[in-house]
């Protein structure tokens, strides 16, 4: 970057063919294109296409590092998808069409006055698109709008969350042949999926997560399930795969109910859990998928905090797929009730009527011998032994697992406010330099070269913020010409 007229160079800017690899594709949406965590693009692309960029004041303009200038195309990854033409005129020969990958390619300029580029991140939403023979299993609850949080960060126009439904995400890991397990739909209860569906569709309990090969399908699949709060296990009866909500689902008198007359062999423990230190606060850590930012959101229980005077004794637990505040507030409750009580639990020992008792599952045991009266159990780890003992032992604990409706703790607005870079002119004046302010500004031989007649042009400008520094002043040489006519708001 230099002037005219031979003038020294002043910077350079860079240009670059860059070709990202975003995913695996087809993708549903890119609405965001950050650029050293700067929003360089934000829109909605939904289909193979031009995405251009256009943010050349992104880092400071040409007098800093530049910005991010150039055309882009956006390959989604179709089945039929062939090599975009200036990519392949860049590289020089044939190249394969990408397909079931989600790519980006930009050409143009990303700095000026650094040669080091910046990282670049993409916000992508993927729910119905990339399934199997490209037919996605009950579309209508794939997707979870919710509400993001209004911070420094985000703009009005870009807040829609639109999180996937956890069933659909583990219905996709169990059915996708290209990289899950290959399961035939067959195989899976269909109709428990969907209702799982329909239930965390209504509970606004959306996940915003990604895979990645570094981690194992199984242990992913899991922080799913723990984060929603359910089970999954081969139905007893059917042998299907079935999926179920650990929810307050039930009516407590009409669950079945366990005593020595009907299956009960014996019950081996039924100790109170050991009181040690009771965890009295639960500190969920969820990612924001506006920001890509990781936050904290947190619930106390002010009784134990009370009896141990103000000490706290905390618990974190990562749940980077919940995206928003309000649910990581339910879901922090959620943890609370689990660790801060001492619950009863039980080893239940049956004979083989309890074959029918499902993981997950809720009933009532009573033992009047041991003073278990009444007491609703959900059923953790089965072993159902061997043919010749012909027992069942279940491990069981009480039941306090539902997810809340709502949290008792709101979310405070944050208190810093973005801050206006926008150049505003405020009140400005120009005027004729005077003689004195000309004398005190340039040299003793450099005012003496002044002619007589000679005349300088000055400016003054209001400081509109805190954050204005300087301003340029563009001039046109010459008096105004006949036809130029001033320029009315």
């Amino acid at each position: 970057m230099g002037k005219k007229g031979g003038d020294p160079i002043t910077g350079y800017k860079y240009s670059f063919g860059i070709h990202m690899g975003l995913s695996r594709g087809p993708i549903d949406e890119v609405v965001e294109i950050r650029v050293g965590d700067k929003a360089a693009w934000v829109g909605s692309v939904t289909d193979t296409g031009p995405l251009d960029v256009y943010a050349p004041e992104l880092f400071g303009g040409n007098k800093q590092e530049g910005g991010v200038e150039g055309s882009g195309y956006l390959m989604m990854g179709k089945p039929d998808q062939t090599a975009f033409g200036a990519l392949v005129s860049m590289v020089g020969h044939a190249l394969p069409g990408f397909r079931r990958m989600a790519t980006y390619f930009f050409n143009g300029a990303i700095a000026s006055n650094s040669p080091y580029p910046k990282a670049w991140k993409f916000r992508v939403r993927r729910a119905v698109k990339g399934w199997e023979n490209d037919a996605p299993w009950y579309p209508e609850k794939a997707v979870i709008e919710l509400q993001g949080p209004k911070d420094f960060t985000t703009s009005e126009a870009n807040l829609t969350i639109k999180a996937m439904n956890p069933a659909h995400i583990i219905m996709e890991c169990m059915t996708n042949r290209e990289w899950g397990r290959g399961l035939p739909m067959s195989a899976m209860d269909v109709g428990a999926f969907a209702a799982c569906a329909d239930t965390l569709a209504t509970e606004g309990f959306g996940l915003c997560l990604r895979w990645t090969r570094r981690d194992t399908l199984k242990a992913f699949i899991q922080s799913v399930l723990d984060a929603i709060g359910a089970a999954m296990y081969a139905d007893r009866e059917t042998g299907l795969l079935k999926l179920k909500l650990i929810r307050l689902d039930y009516d407590p008198n009409a669950l079945p109910i366990y005593t020595s007359d009907n299956g009960i062999v014996e019950i081996k423990e039924a100790d109170v859990s050991a009181l040690g230190p009771s965890v009295n606060e639960i500190i969920v850590e969820y990612v924001d998928p506006i920001s890509g930012e990781k936050r904290t959101k947190g619930a106390q229980n002010l009784g134990l905090l009370q009896s141990t005077r103000g000490v706290f004794n905390s618990l974190t637990k990562p749940y980077p797929g919940v995206p928003t505040p309000e649910l990581a507030a339910r879901v922090a409750q959620r943890e609370l009730r689990l660790n801060a009580l001492a619950l009863r639990r039980f080893e239940i020992v049956f004979d083989r009527r309890a074959w029918r008792i499902p993981p997950a599952g809720v009933m009532r045991i009573s033992d009047p011998v041991r003073g278990i009266n009444n007491v609703v159990v959900r059923v953790g780890r089965i072993d159902d032994g061997t043919l010749a003992s012909g027992s069942i032992t279940i491990t069981a604990v009480q039941d306090v697992f539902a997810l809340p409706q709502t949290s008792f703790s709101g979310t405070e607005p944050p208190n810093w406010v973005k801050p206006n870079n926008k150049p505003i002119l405020k009140e400005h004046r120009a005027f004729e330099v005077p003689y004195f302010l000309l004398n005190q500004s340039m040299s003793p031989a450099d005012f003496d070269y002044l002619s007589d007649d000679s005349g300088f042009l000055g400016t003054v400008v209001a400081k509109p913020s805190d954050l204005s520094l300087a301003y340029n002043i563009f001039v046109k040489p010459g008096a105004a010409e006949d036809d130029e006519q001033p320029v009315t708001p």
